[in-house]
């Protein structure tokens, strides 16, 4: 006599029936959770073991700590984000660098500035990013702080600088809170990626306010600007600080970035149009509208504006010269003095002093620079 398996296996084979089906609930509890389970189990582990790897090998480039410079900012509603006042801690990329970051009570990188100006001083405001703020030097060896040695007594360099800030950002601020330093001249740094900010209104998990040309106008566009996420930032900077995988991921999409995926068009210049940077550089028109908003704004005030060019590591370098992003940022470079030059607005250009230092051995760039 059959038994049950066998009457339901011949049952099945009468109605031509594959396996049975599970309904919806049962299908979730019996198949799909299980190997989610599975899916998620093996994934932990597999995250578990590169981390345990990279601690066991410790490579230094790769070493948590409180190298994160959102740790030194706070949100800001018209500018996204700014120095927070009284920020202290160390930045370090090793071996690369270590270095102490502190913050003023005036929210600078840089001592406390007399206000209002005493009577016989002269003062250089210095706008930037990264590269001003001093990511990866000493608060003494940022080039504020070489132009105020070189320039000599008298004469007070102020770095206003701020890590990831485009030019919008920094004329923004220029006009908000730079009047009450009372500043001769202004040195502002380009550097070539500041195209690309000035036409976006975000960067990561922060938002950044921005302006748009309509017709022969410019418009501020963005504000009040949003606050960043409160779980993002926090949680990335927690990893950052702690986690050496997660390190070495990010240094993998920088480099991905860096490499595959430069926002520029690399085709030929139509005729006619060689002279015009709009043609290949996004973000081109609205930069020079920006900077042409900074002379006037200083010119109202007799102050002097000078762009200090910032050239990338590709463009120096003599063993990455022409290679990869070379080309590319050449022609930014060369946009940037162009378009400053349609202004009349003069330019400092270090590409000759900066390579010559990389010619004896002295590297004036960090790894992580892109």
């Amino acid at each position: 006599m059959a038994g049950p398996e066998d009457a339901g296996a011949s049952s099945g084979e009468e109605r031509g029936a594959g396996p049975p089906r599970i309904a919806g609930p049962r299908l979730l509890a019996q198949r799909i959770l299980p190997r989610l389970a599975a899916l998620s189990l093996g994934t932990l582990l597999a995250v578990l073991a590169g981390e345990a790897l990279l601690r066991a090998l410790r490579p230094e480039a790769f070493a948590p700590g409180p190298s994160d410079a959102a740790e030194f900012v706070r949100f800001d509603p018209l500018l996204g984000w700014s120095n927070r006042p009284g920020a202290s801690g160390r930045m370090r990329f090793l071996p690369d660098f270590d270095t102490e970051m502190r913050i003023s009570r005036q929210g600078l990188r840089d001592r406390v500035f007399a206000v209002p100006k005493p009577p016989g001083t002269r003062r250089v405001l210095c706008l930037g990013d990264s590269f001003t703020w001093g990511m990866g030097v000493e608060a003494s060896e940022t080039w504020p702080k070489v132009l105020e040695r070189a320039l000599g007594p008298g004469f007070e360099a102020v770095n206003a600088g701020v890590n990831g800030w485009g030019t919008a950002q920094e004329i923004l601020w220029l006009q908000d809170r730079g009047a009450e330093l009372a500043p001769e001249a202004v040195v502002l740094a380009f550097y070539v990626n500041d195209f690309s900010d000035n036409a976006s209104g975000r960067a990561g998990p922060w938002f950044r306010p921005y302006f748009v040309l309509e017709g022969e106008a410019v418009r501020l566009a963005g504000t009040p600007v949003p606050a960043p996420s409160g779980l993002s930032r926090p949680l990335h900077a927690t990893l950052e600080n702690h986690s050496w995988l997660f390190r070495v991921l990010l240094w993998g999409r920088d480099w991905v970035r860096a490499g595959f995926l430069e926002p520029v068009d690399r085709s030929p210049l139509p005729r006619g149009r060689r002279d015009s940077p709009e043609a290949f550089v996004p973000g081109a028109a609205v930069t020079e509208a920006i900077v042409r908003m900074a002379r006037d704004h200083c010119a109202d005030r007799g102050v002097r504006l000078v762009v200090l060019l910032v050239p990338s590591r590709w463009i120096v370098r003599p063993a990455l010269r022409g290679l990869d992003r070379g080309p590319v940022d050449e022609r930014l470079y060369e946009a940037a003095a162009a378009l400053c030059a349609r202004a009349g607005i003069g330019t400092i250009d270090p590409r000759d002093a900066l390579s010559r230092s990389e010619e004896r051995g002295e590297p004036a760039y960090h790894a992580m620079d892109m």
